[in-house]
């Protein structure tokens, strides 16, 4: 979070259910908002008794109190609000639709991820699908080495699900770690999740990965690829093996000791090929 100092600002009741609203939330935003709260004293202040808090996919978080008619939000800039005070901010706090504060937070790269997005994008066409602004977005795609064209910002789950459907019967990964990703998540032909205590899309997923690093993420990709190059060696053995196996039959040359020789030892030449494939390349992902 760019401005902690914001939150001294706000008048201690409404501050008092911004921490509230934030306490239980999964998103980046909530959990910057909750460690900025760990610099303040603590507060003794009641909440309304009939405070709910809920949350709009996509959008916010939304307090509500019917007792006092006043109902908090936290989400996207300009989210119900009800005046024009133009706002800067990535994420906006109003009380019944008017502005009560602002706040602007500042991301980290994931280690390594500049050379892990340098190192897949050779191969594979990459695209950030983001609630955030377009320009934040833009901003971390020109951080990764990616074009302007690869960053898609102020995305709703629907337009995120929408995207996944316009690639038609392409084979896409897709990365995602909240709510706001669900819709999309599921139209992935691959699914994966960094793991986190409360994670939403871990059961769903087809991998998780722990850390800060994205290595892991691109050791799979390694895999596939051997995994590929090993089928591939294993399906021209068994054409040549079939091919050299009819010749002789057709030359009335095949004896049935010969072949109960040769389907054995066809069998252990396959599973000799794919081992021979995952080894030599083993010993280059270890290196």
């Amino acid at each position: 979070m760019e401005d902690p100092q914001t939150l001294e600002e706000i008048d201690a009741q409404d501050r008092a259910i911004l921490r509230e609203m934030v306490k239980g939330s999964l998103h980046p935003a909530s959990r910057a908002l909750r460690e900025a709260f760990l610099t303040l004293p603590a507060e003794d202040k009641s909440l309304p008794h009939d405070l709910v808090i809920h949350e709009e996919v996509g959008m916010g978080l939304i307090a509500q109190s019917a007792s006092s008619g006043k109902t908090w939000t936290l989400g996207r800039p300009g989210w119900r609000a009800e005046d024009p005070e133009p706002s800067a901010a990535g994420c906006e706090f109003r009380l019944n639709g008017r502005l009560v504060s602002g706040f602007s937070f500042s991301e980290s790269l994931r280690e390594d991820a500049v050379e892990s997005v340098e190192s897949l994008k050779s191969d594979y066409a990459i695209t950030i699908l983001s609630g955030d602004r377009v320009e934040k977005v833009r901003a971390m795609a020109a951080r990764l080495g990616l074009p302007e064209s690869a960053a898609i910002g102020e995305q709703t789950p629907d337009e995120k699900a929408a995207f996944m459907d316009s690639l038609g019967d392409v084979r896409a990964l897709y990365v995602g770690d909240g709510a706001n990703d669900a819709l999309a998540f599921a139209k992935a032909s691959v699914r994966g999740t960094p793991a986190t205590p409360h994670g939403l899309l871990q059961d769903k997923a087809d991998f998780y990965f722990t850390g800060r690093s994205l290595g892991g993420l691109l050791h799979l990709f390694r895999i596939q690829k051997m995994r590929k190059q090993a089928i591939t060696a294993a399906f021209a053995f068994a054409i040549l093996y079939n091919v050299v196996v009819v010749i002789i039959a057709l030359a009335a040359e095949m004896h049935p000791l010969l072949a109960a020789i040769l389907m054995p030892l066809s069998s252990l030449a396959t599973l000799g090929i794919v081992a021979l494939v995952y080894r030599q390349n083993s010993t280059k992902l270890q290196a």
